[in-house]
């Protein structure tokens, strides 16, 4: 919001004046609570944003010359902050994916004025959770979140560029070893089905895709920096539990573009919970023995003491380091109570995330039990989680967010 009034400041996008003028009409109630500016091309967008602090840009992708997805991807790397949100009659195949990622809302044409409405609210609430989880932090002696190590940043950073082929990419990757062992292992595991072993590196991302590549190394650089100071049984778990469920959250959108995307929010959903246990062990650990006495989750507990759960560390770390903004949602509200009404990535992560907690993991033939106090180091008893016959109450759990048939 601006500095001199609590308005939010919103700059709509589109190159045909009649939308715009129906923008204008449509949301004329909202004049009060909304400081809206209307703008029929990316240049004057980005000069609106370029001269003050703005909220949210809405966008339409269908423009001449720097089309509203190419638009977004400049505001996101110029105004980080600011929330980035497509309104479109139709998204092109080919920008649908980079739409999905680079977006925090995509809405189509004709929208209704209390869809926008919402959009808005919940990607601010969205970033205003983020923020306190920053402060927070800061407060409760974490302090600064950890670079990722510079193999991982050299490397999210070639993915970062089109352009930039499989070879380039294997050869920034290879020059960390345990890196290329974790890409190579996740290609030829069960979770891909790859039919053949593959054992060349290039080979391996180039069947991964970007964002499974950009996901397993970051995890890798939070692996690197926490793991050090926790026991090798937790980050064992840790590690199991996230391949599952970026399997599961994968499997939950199925093989359309955003599949690669959901595996890395799954992959990636628990790096905050993993971030706090390295900060405080002990504390982690009190967390999970006071969740076993009371028959509460992990999450509940964390924001019962802290304000906020793991979810939003997980999300901030990465939002700092770059990731797309639906990741960073899917990470950061997986524990959401409106989990069920977000966007695809925020359901399937959710989702996937409380199948892997009652599924036995095919991969490792055992139940995950991320919350069993024993892998941290203490002397606790643990049961077992109870695996129900039917998945209808996970379905109830989250107001059918996805066709059951798809996880089955």
């Amino acid at each position: 919001m601006s500095a001199t009034t609590d308005r939010v400041r919103i700059v709509f996008v589109d190159d045909e004046p009649e939308i715009l003028e129906g923008l204008r009409d449509l949301l004329r109630r909202r004049r009060d609570r909304w400081d809206m500016s209307f703008h029929d091309g990316a240049a004057a967008a980005l000069t609106a944003l370029d001269a003050g602090s703005v909220d949210v840009i809405v966008t339409d992708v269908r423009m001449p010359g720097t089309d509203g997805v190419a638009l977004l991807e400049q505001v996101e790397r110029r105004h980080p902050d600011v929330v980035r949100i497509i309104l479109s009659g139709q998204v092109e195949p080919r920008n649908a994916t980079r739409a999905g990622l680079v977006a925090h809302r995509v809405l189509g044409k004709p929208c209704a004025e209390p869809e926008i409405a919402r959009a808005v609210q919940e990607s601010l609430e969205v970033r205003a959770r983020l923020r306190e989880e920053g402060l927070r932090l800061a407060v409760t002696g974490i302090g600064e979140l950890p670079r990722a190590p510079q193999v991982v940043l050299e490397l999210c950073d070639a993915l970062a560029h089109d352009r930039t082929g499989a070879a380039e990419l294997a050869r920034i990757a290879s020059r960390d070893v345990i890196l290329t062992a974790r890409l190579l292992g996740l290609v030829n595991s069960a979770y891909f089905g790859v039919p053949r072993t593959i054992v060349r590196l290039e080979e391996a991302i180039a069947f991964l895709g970007v964002s499974t590549v950009e996901a397993v190394a970051l995890e890798h650089g939070v692996l690197t920096v926490a793991g050090p100071r926790l026991p090798s049984s937790a980050l064992e778990a840790f590690e199991a539990h996230a391949r599952f469920t970026g399997r599961i959250a994968r499997d939950v959108v199925g093989a359309r573009e955003l599949g690669s995307a959901a595996f890395a929010g799954g992959l990636l959903h628990d790096v905050g919970a993993l971030l706090l246990a390295s900060a405080d062990r002990d504390a982690h650990r009190a967390r999970l023995l006071a969740a076993a006495d009371a028959g509460l989750a992990l999450h509940e507990v964390e924001t019962r003491e802290r304000g906020a759960c793991h979810a939003a560390t997980g999300g901030r770390l990465l939002a700092l380091w770059g990731l797309p903004a639906a990741v960073v949602e899917a990470v950061a509200c997986h524990h959401a109570p409106d989990a069920a009404s977000g966007p695809p990535l925020v359901r399937a992560v959710a989702l996937a995330e409380r199948l892997a907690h009652r599924l036995e993991d095919p991969g490792t033939t055992a139940i995950y039990r991320h919350g069993d106090p024993a892998v941290w180091g203490a002397d606790a008893p643990v049961g077992v989680p109870e695996l129900p016959d039917a998945l209808t109450r996970l379905w109830a759990e989250l107001g059918g967010a996805v066709a059951p048939e798809r996880a089955a």
